[in-house]
């Protein structure tokens, strides 16, 4: 679509766009609790006589845009929780809900989404197919409890034939959008070890079995595993976040623990490293005499793009930011629910760029994270192009 056709309809919703982000910048909920955004969301898109609905869960925003011609379906996703952090930013809009922040972004997301569902409603008997709208909850609940996982289980992408999505980035300028044409965020998997050994007196360590030796032994087995187990063209991380081990100096430790994360963009790879730290777990028992339990839980998917879809994010992203501000960042090894949407349908995520060196932390789930509004309208564009350009497809 015409560059200046995009900024004029941005610039008509913009002044409540951007309220929109401020309210609920200021009242931030937390996973599974968003009940407060969804009555907000609902009321502002049935003004603009946009269908919706609060389908699936309790805390989700469904809408729909029906275009006047015949055509597929896109899905745009915007995530729309919060996390336990206190605000402090000192923004005059900052969150009135204490220990509550979106310090993710993801009021940032949700309103551009919602921006953007104003074009596209402007825009509706122009468009072959039909737009659906998802304001996701529970981004932030972990593996099992994800708002993703949970609605893509249910069923909210039947009758989708692809979907799109973008997450505020602090390390991508303003004015600029990061695509990856295949890998772009990391799965991630949570380890837990705990070993159970016989205490004593450091004395006569001949009459206990500490817990600590097998716990570095562990420690030193998954820092070879990396070179063993893990193709060097693939990227793994196998590390602790966590390791408790003793109480005093003399006291032989009958207990240790460690916690931690393996993250890949391989899932093949994670599977075979969730079966080859269990045997790890399995020799410690058997060299050290002690017993251990142990549990290895996937997590988030690697969040890999569709190159088709991505190609079409390109194209779509080029003519908001110019082609030349659309670049191919370097991979995350964070993760992302999205992951879950793309097992289920073709589609593709971005990176909007959102840092422009006027204050405010460049690191994402900080209390002074203060993404640049001036990101809100082209998001808005970026969305609604990105819909148009896959329908028009």
């Amino acid at each position: 679509m015409e560059k200046a056709r995009l900024e004029l309809l941005a610039q008509k919703y913009l002044e409540e766009t951007l309220a929109a982000r401020r309210y609920l910048h200021a009242h931030p909920e937390l996973s599974w609790k968003e009940q407060g955004t969804q009555r907000y969301l609902m009321e502002a898109l049935r003004r603009h006589g946009i269908e919706c609905s609060g389908d699936f869960e309790s805390t989700t925003v469904i809408g729909a845009i029906h275009g006047g011609k015949p055509g597929r379906t896109v899905a745009l996703r915007a995530d729309m929780d919060a996390l336990p952090v206190t605000e402090n930013t000192g923004c005059p809009y900052s969150s009135e809900n204490p220990g509550v922040m979106h310090a993710c972004g993801h009021d940032m997301h949700t309103a551009g989404l919602l921006g953007a569902a104003f074009l596209l409603q402007e825009l509706r008997e122009e468009l072959p197919g039909e737009v659906k709208l998802i304001f996701q909850p529970a981004e932030e609940a972990g593996a099992t409890q994800c708002g993703a996982q949970v609605l893509a289980e249910k069923g909210i992408l039947d009758g989708v034939d692809a979907i799109f999505g973008a997450h505020v980035f602090p390390t991508v300028p303003l004015g600029q959008v990061g695509i990856c044409d295949r890998e772009m965020m990391a799965g991630v998997d949570i380890f837990r070890l705990k070993i159970h050994g016989t205490g004593g007196h450091l004395a006569t360590p001949h009459r206990a079995r500490s817990a600590l030796y097998p716990a570095v032994q562990f420690m030193n087995e998954i820092a070879v595993l990396r070179t063993q187990a893990v193709n060097p063209f693939d990227t793994a991380i196998i590390d602790t976040g966590y390791f408790h081990c003793g109480t005093a100096e003399n006291i032989i430790p009958d207990e240790a623990e460690i916690v931690g994360n393996v993250r890949a963009y391989n899932d093949e790879l994670r599977v075979e490293l969730k079966r080859r730290m269990e045997g790890i777990v399995r020799g410690l028992e058997l060299a050290f005499d002690v017993k251990c339990d142990y549990e290895h839980r996937f997590g988030y998917d690697s969040l890999v793009n569709d190159p088709a879809m991505a190609a079409i994010c390109r194209t779509a992203c080029g003519e908001v930011f110019g082609p030349e501000n659309v670049i191919t960042p370097q991979p995350a090894m964070g993760s992302e629910d999205f992951a879950f949407y793309l097992k289920k349908a073709k589609g593709a995520f971005v990176w909007l760029g959102v840092a422009d060196g006027e204050g405010g932390s460049n690191a994402l789930h900080t209390a002074d994270f203060y993404p640049s509004e001036k990101a809100l309208p082209l998001a808005m564009q970026m969305l609604a192009n990105i819909a148009v350009t896959y329908l028009n497809s």
